[in-house]
């Protein structure tokens, strides 16, 4: 090894433990491993920095950070210092939001459009009503909205975010019937936020800090980065672009929060329902939020209120918060039966969060190291024995040439399309040339004739909402009576200099031959 490289790692040591924090000197031996883990795991991936947070048995065991929250000054990061947690606000969101349900605020299966103004209410694309999705389907991601990113960075001349009233005016579309299927999507949490608010009838920034923050005692959390610790807040470090200031968003709910790692804990031990806390949640509400789930479609898969839910969990049914951008990474997974959670914080895109999880979890836990590693196993076998499937016959019902209209808030877009029995998929746009459809699933679907979608290059003349593009166009639909019904999304390249992810309706009939 070169004397360089050995100065940095001793520097990098040095950081790591000059940031050390644990309830006691027992602690410290027992996360050893796991905090050698973190730092050859941070070396070998480039990530500035991480904190990680372990809880066991209604107290915090151990909490640490290793790195700079900020190379340029060469801060420290530290248990305190505030993070960006992504879509990890989903779950601070949906916490709120049952907050009130509990006072009486907010009912959980009244309409969502009971508490959103007429300006920006939920509407519909099919034979449903925009009022049918309740305010159980937004937290769920079962109310037909579909996928919408608008985010802004200080640094993006041009880039333009809305206001949520206008977001959902232009895109809360009831993409399919509500309760139909599991759709993940940052616009229903963003429109939760503004039902807090105005349930609450305070600021949703204030919704969050007195319904949660304040009872769980989460001292560095907020929706945006906090004025009075914006000098402490880890600098957000982008793998493509570098480091870069705060973003704005139009879905806060979804999206907006800042917590340090001790912060994540403490919301940890709130839904252990921990007796040191302030019970912010009666124990009915917490067994509704974690016991409530429908199938996210993907196996065993489920979503609760607010949180996803693993099953079998190397024998613990797991509560999981995920949250990830190119310059953030955040997670949380609650382990109720055992009683233990591990918060893990960076500031940076990284997989590594959850290696460093397990590792936590294989010291908090006796004997959790020795059924993952069986797991792992019988997991190697049976996907070495397991032929790969083979696809799904075309739905007869979606063969054919298809020509409607895609509908923008600047009017509509031709669109026309055609699927062959060989799963060759063609799309072309406004009367364009068509192009063929990238990564194409044609299947059954359940209450339908069958679902398309796919993706390919095209341009929408949407660059107002959407950006300057490059982008992709994903295409989803359903075959609903004699229509195909369903919606396009913009997905922007790496060669985008920004833009946004937007959901727009579209109905086809077939085609005249």
């Amino acid at each position: 090894m070169s004397r360089s490289r050995i100065a940095r790692t001793l520097a990098f040591l040095a950081l790591a433990l000059g940031a050390m924090r644990a309830t006691d000197a027992r602690a410290q031996d027992a996360f050893a491993e796991a905090r050698a883990t973190v730092t050859r795991l941070m070396a070998a991936d480039g990530t500035p920095s991480i904190a990680v947070a372990v809880v066991k048995d209604g107290r915090i065991a151990w909490e640490e950070a290793f790195g700079l929250a900020d190379s340029a000054r060469r801060v420290r990061a530290t248990h305190d210092t505030p993070y960006y947690l992504a879509s990890v606000t989903k779950t601070l969101t949906a916490t709120a939001v049952m907050r009130l349900v509990e006072q009486g605020r907010i009912r959980l299966d009244a309409p969502a459009n009971d508490y959103l103004p007429p300006s920006g209410r939920l509407w519909s694309v099919g034979p449903w009503s925009g009022s049918q999705a309740t305010v159980r389907h937004l937290l769920q991601h079962t109310s037909g909205v579909t996928t919408y990113w608008n985010v802004c960075y200080t640094d993006q001349p041009g880039c333009r975010v809305q206001p949520i009233d206008r977001a959902v005016a232009r895109f809360g579309a009831l993409m399919f019937p509500p309760g139909e299927h599991f759709d993940y999507t940052n616009l229903g949490y963003g429109i939760l936020g503004e039902i807090a608010s105005r349930a609450a009838q305070r600021p949703f920034a204030r919704v969050l800090h007195d319904e949660v923050f304040l009872p769980a005692r989460m001292r560095h959390a907020s929706i945006g980065p906090s004025p009075e610790l914006r000098a402490l807040t880890a600098v957000r470090y982008s793998r493509a672009r570098g480091p870069h200031d705060s973003a704005t968003t139009s879905t806060p709910g979804a999206s907006g929060g800042y917590a340090s790692v001790d912060d994540l804990a403490r919301f940890a031990l709130l839904h252990l329902g921990a007796e040191s806390e302030t019970r912010a949640l009666a124990p009915a509400t917490l067994a509704l939020m974690h016991d409530t789930t429908v199938s996210t479609g993907d196996g065993d898969g489920a979503y609760a209120l607010g949180w996803w839910i693993e099953p079998d969990h190397h024998g613990y049914r797991a509560l999981f918060a995920q949250g990830g951008t190119d310059d953030a990474s955040a997670s949380l997974l609650v382990l109720p039966a055992a009683r233990v959670a591990v918060a893990v914080l960076a500031n940076t895109g990284t997989g590594i969060t959850t290696a460093v999880t397990e590792a936590a979890l294989d010291a908090a836990i006796p004997g959790y190291r020795a059924r993952r590693s069986s797991d792992s196993v019988r997991v190697a076998q049976s996907s070495m024995q397991r032929a790969a499937p083979s696809p799904p016959p075309v739905p007869p019902a979606l063969v054919g040439g298809w020509a409607g209209t895609i509908r923008t808030p600047h009017g509509d877009t031709p669109i026309r399309v055609r699927v062959s029995d060989a799963r060759d998929v063609d799309v072309a746009l406004d009367g364009g040339a068509a192009a063929s459809l990238r990564g194409v699933q044609l299947a059954p679907f359940d209450g339908t004739g069958g679902r398309l979608s796919g993706r390919f290059r095209g341009d929408l003349h949407e660059s107002d909402d959407v950006g300057p593009g490059p982008y992709d166009v994903y295409v989803e639909l359903y075959r609903r009576g004699d229509a195909l019904v369903g919606l396009v999304t913009t997905y922007p390249t790496s060669d985008a200099p920004f833009g946004a992810r937007l959901s727009y309706p579209v109905t086809l009939a077939p085609a005249a031959r």
